[in-house]
């Protein structure tokens, strides 16, 4: 049994993440990245493998880029890390030793006034062995997440944009709530973020509809987080 005082169990985790990058002229680039997690303490228990991890294949992508109107537009493929906006819908978790990596497709466009990402992939289902991470065919994740930049208003001090985002997942055999069955979720949603006057914001809302062991999903969710900004005082 593992402790459950903190105390007891006084854990150390150590990650560690080499990476290399070559580009082949302007428009090509091939990107690598190995990882390892270890956890060491006095009473650490097994521990799930996002937090030891011999070796693993964290990054391995090839992408083709090319200038598209003020911006430019790529695709990846292979292995690779995602994180969409403010890393609320998709991130790469950086809570755990080892960050979470996705399998597939990836493509953007960036430009001074837009974003955006549309993905095609499988989370990655890691394991203790070297190089046994894989792809998880269990586990898909699709969709596509813009960030447009609103018009400035009142000087600049009004400065927003909008992200509008789809995001689709399908997983077989999930557990969850004491059921166990495919769940498929299709999620629409929009955040709004950036700063008016002294305030700043950051407010996501999205609507998640589907179906999990059978039984229908529709669910509605908000986020959000609100600063203001003493702009005479060194205080924040």
């Amino acid at each position: 049994l593992i402790s459950q005082k903190f105390s007891d169990q006084q854990f150390m985790l150590f990650r560690h993440i080499y990476g290399a990058d070559l580009h082949l002229g302007s428009h090509v680039r091939a990107y690598g990245e190995l990882a390892s997690g270890q956890v060491n303490g006095r009473d650490i228990g097994p521990q799930p493998p996002r937090q030891r991890n011999d070796l693993a294949l964290q990054q391995a992508f090839v992408e083709v880029s090319a200038p598209l109107g003020d911006g430019s537009v790529s695709l990846r493929g292979g292995r690779q890390e995602i994180w969409l906006g403010n890393g609320l819908i998709l991130s790469i978790q950086p809570f755990a030793n080892i960050p979470l990596s996705f399998d597939g497709v990836t493509a953007q466009y960036r430009s001074p006034s837009a974003r955006i990402d549309v993905l095609a992939v499988e989370n990655v289902a890691n394991t203790e062995e070297v190089f046994g991470d894989s792809a998880n065919p269990g586990r898909k994740i699709w969709g596509v997440y813009g960030s447009f930049a609103l018009p400035h208003m009142a000087n600049d001090a009004v400065a927003l944009n909008l992200d509008p985002f789809y995001l689709g997942f399908k997983s077989r055999n999930l557990a969850m709530a004491g059921l166990v069955g495919e769940d498929e979720r299709h999620g629409f949603g929009a955040r709004l973020w950036g700063k008016a006057g002294p305030v700043q914001l950051d407010t996501t809302v999205v609507r998640q509809g589907g179906s999990f062991a059978g039984q229908d999903v529709d669910a509605w969710a908000v986020y959000a987080d609100a600063g203001y900004v003493l702009q005479s005082s060194p205080l924040k």
